[in-house]
């Protein structure tokens, strides 16, 4: 493990891991709200394995990114894209000068990733049950769940303490600003794109190659509806959905179960479009604003 400073400051805890043999490009993976590194290390190991180096990393306030409480109590959701995952892509295209470079980005991971004015840096984007939020894009059955949250549970946690515990939301201790403006994406429309205070062109402006995969049971976080309505923002680059099916005795895929080893049989829809996209690849050069 090391650490990588961003532009305003922050140390983000990185781990590469580097395939044996010369690697066929660099893979970088963005993690869901509150998801450790660690989670992803046996999918990450398997495309290490497959000839990518692979980049995991913590963003700040989560796993060991650690910040001083006060620093902790200032991060915002949009700063794990526009400050975070700017840094992270900048470092990996210094280390992939003539290799593609690939974004993997699970739930929160894919939808902030337009935020990230280094974005163009990427010769390819994957989308993995990764959606917008908004609530009414739930199945009906579940807005009794997501209203309770926002409108009841949420208030609740942040009236009685500084930040959310681990206990309370998504088993990883989340900063006040991260779960507030969450909230308030979650009951707009069109999620973050109706945030004034946010910069979304650069999502419209991507134009590269772009895999989706959505789960059939990720009726929690990410259901189809929102991973179409995700895609579409990306509209400038060459997008494909697929809707994956467990493997028999694999048991739920839900919205985290795809990166759990014993769902590894689907990880080749990863690792061929990988594969595909390499043989495919031709040197290009990046907007300057993203350098």
């Amino acid at each position: 493990m090391a650490y990588l400073t961003t532009e305003d400051g922050c140390s983000l805890a990185i781990e590469w891991m580097h395939p044996e043999q010369a690697s066929l490009g660099v893979l970088v993976i963005a993690s869901a709200t509150g998801v450790r590194r660690q989670f992803y290390r046996a999918f990450a190991e398997a495309q290490r394995q497959q000839g990518w180096r692979v980049l995991l990393w913590d963003p700040r306030g989560v796993g060991d990114s650690r910040l001083s409480a006060e620093a902790f109590s200032r991060v915002r959701m949009q700063d794990w894209g526009q400050h975070d995952l700017h840094a992270i892509l900048q470092h990996a295209r210094g280390e992939a000068q003539d290799v593609p470079l690939y974004l993997l980005g699970h739930s929160a991971g894919g939808n902030l990733a337009g935020l990230a004015p280094s974005l163009p840096l990427c010769d390819g984007l994957l989308l993995v049950a990764s959606g917008t939020c908004y609530w009414r894009d739930y199945p009906l059955w579940q807005w009794p769940r997501v209203l309770f949250s926002w409108w009841v549970w949420l208030p609740l946690i942040l009236a009685l303490f500084k930040d959310v515990p681990a206990w309370a939301g998504v088993g990883q201790r989340l900063p006040r600003g991260v779960a507030r403006q969450w909230r308030q994406w979650c009951l707009l429309p069109e999620y973050l794109f109706d945030d004034p205070g946010l910069n979304v062109a650069a999502y419209a402006q991507l134009q590269v190659p772009l895999l989706a995969l959505s789960m059939p049971d990720d009726h929690d976080f990410a259901p189809l509806v929102t991973t179409r309505k995700l895609i579409a923002r990306y509209r400038g680059c060459m997008s494909e959905l697929r809707r994956l099916r467990a493997l028999p005795g694999g048991g739920r895929l839900g919205h985290f179960d795809f990166f759990r080893t014993r769902h590894a049989g689907l990880w080749s829809e990863v690792s061929d479009w990988l594969e595909l996209q390499r043989q495919q690849y031709s040197p290009r050069r990046a907007a300057p604003d993203a350098v």
